[in-house]
């Protein structure tokens, strides 16, 4: 099996690569650290962070040209070598993942912590249970502990998505190389999120090629490179989207045929799930939102996060009337009403009638402010 070029990939994003040299320098700028700093980089601090590892980013600038058709070639072929052999073939499929885990655990954390915060909400409930005052006030300081580090946890995803805005958009009013050699790291970092993306989306397609389900190795091996499969940005590799769409569908079939055993022995009682059409509600934004052009965020995965939280009918006017509002939606219906309707269908949100001029989003639009 030969990994040379899956090794020199992979090491762009390994302790000590330009991916993690990224993440120190601006997790020190924009403080995005597990918690608040207190006080400014001072000294030599400040020389190591904003010079001299910033420095050694640019050195290190050479490992992030690579041929990436070359680098799928050779996943492809190991996965040929190997894939009569299940145990070997689940390994090393897990070996495309790993190398991810801790860039993603600072980047994006929310996903990637959340079973951190869980577990710690989880033995709070355990003590609230005892009949020992102290264990009840120790779980009450658990719980709040695991609330304020949840919303860091969005406060850091947040930031990092910012920042990869921050790094494409210059104002009109500055120099864009100026604007540039100020924000160097930010658009290496940029760049970084945009290769790890374009990754993510062909490993998804190789893998459905073989019969396996990136989604579902994700959820085994608890790194989540691809958040939602939309369909448009497999074009580039199989040609349409209605080819993208039976090779996933085939897939899903494999994968639903194999669970068959694991379904029927379920004695728990049916429950309803609520199933947004993400298809369908991504023909309502524009292709900069949903990250189809190179080097932009891909927001609506962040929007579909948001949507997947239970939400009353009132939350979910004040969400629609936020997107129909939004400079990123396109095919927009006539009047508020009509969106209002179509996107709780969408959504499985409840729908009760509100007029516009009656919908307060205050509450709710620091949750949603990449919409703006």
């Amino acid at each position: 099996m030969n990994k040379t070029i899956e090794n020199r990939f992979f090491g762009i994003f390994i302790q000590g690569g330009i991916a993690s040299m990224c993440v120190d320098v601006l997790r020190k700028k924009y403080d995005l650290g597990s918690s608040k700093r207190k006080d400014p980089l001072l000294g030599e601090w400040q020389e190591f962070y904003f010079n001299e590892l910033s420095q050694k980013i640019k050195e290190a600038e050479g490992a992030l040209e690579f041929d990436d058709n070359a680098l799928f070639s050779e996943i492809e072929n190991n996965i040929e070598e190997i894939k009569n052999n299940p145990k070997e073939l689940d390994k090393y499929c897990a070996t495309l993942l790993a190398p991810f885990a801790e860039f993603l655990r600072m980047v994006r954390p929310i996903k990637h912590r959340k079973k951190e915060w869980q577990k710690r909400m989880e033995d709070a409930e355990l003590l609230l249970k005892s009949n020992n005052d102290e264990d009840k006030e120790f779980a009450e300081e658990l719980k709040l502990r695991a609330k304020e580090e949840e919303e860091r946890q969005k406060e850091i995803e947040m930031g990092y998505w910012e920042i990869t805005q921050m790094a494409t958009k210059c104002p009109p009013t500055e120099n864009f190389d100026t604007y540039l050699a100020e924000r160097h790291v930010e658009a290496v970092f940029n760049y970084i999120m945009h290769i790890l993306d374009n990754y993510s989306i062909r490993l998804d397609w190789v893998l459905a090629q073989n019969g396996i389900d990136l989604m579902r190795l994700q959820e085994e091996c608890s790194i989540y490179l691809l958040e939602d499969r939309l369909m448009p940005r497999y074009t580039h590799i199989a040609g349409t989207t209605e080819i993208a769409r039976k090779v996933f569908g085939s897939l899903r079939e494999q994968q639903g045929a194999s669970k068959t055993e694991e379904v029927a022995s379920d004695n728990q009682p049916p429950q309803h799930e609520r199933i947004i059409n993400k298809e369908e509600l991504r023909n309502y934004f524009n292709n900069e939102f949903c990250g189809v052009k190179p080097s932009i965020v891909n927001y609506f995965k962040y929007l579909i996060d948001d949507l997947k939280i239970d939400r009353n009918g009132k939350d979910a006017a004040c969400i629609a009337k936020l997107i129909y509002e939004s400079k990123h939606m396109t095919n927009k219906p006539n009047t508020f009403s009509a969106w209002h309707r179509a996107f709780c269908n969408l959504a499985d949100f409840p729908y009760v009638e509100y007029r516009p001029n009656k919908i307060n989003t205050d509450n709710i639009k620091e949750n949603f402010k990449y919409l703006l």
